[in-house]
């Protein structure tokens, strides 16, 4: 499964100076922002910061790299149980393609810190 979204480079006033730099604009956004379909600009920095308090669906994209994967029992009665976790499937190949080529580049480390370290 995957998502695809756009980055542009931008120059932040309205966020201060360290969020200059790549945005993520989603042109297919999932869920409606402040009552539209919108997503962005997010500052890809204040994802990797975990800076979520931004305008701009910051902690939406935050949370689209950063997701763990569970799977749940739900029983007749409404009692829920969870039976998995994954802490490490979602965002692990963040990529974009390369410039003249046809080549991926990873730029999972743009967006977020390894598993278990950073912030």
């Amino acid at each position: 499964d995957y998502h695809v979204w756009n980055e542009s480079w931008f120059i932040r006033p309205d966020l201060g100076g360290s969020y200059n730099g790549w945005q993520v604009l989603d042109a297919t956004p999932q869920e409606q922002s402040r009552g539209l379909f919108q997503c962005g600009p997010a500052s890809v920095r204040a994802i990797k910061e975990g800076d979520v308090d931004l305008d701009y669906d910051t902690l939406f994209v935050y949370t689209e790299v950063n997701a763990d994967c569970n799977r749940w029992i739900v029983y007749n009665d409404g009692t829920k149980k969870r039976v998995y976790c994954d802490t490490e499937i979602i965002g692990r190949f963040i990529s974009t393609k390369a410039v003249g080529s046809n080549s991926r580049v990873d730029v999972t480390s743009n967006y977020k810190y390894p598993e278990g370290k950073g912030i």
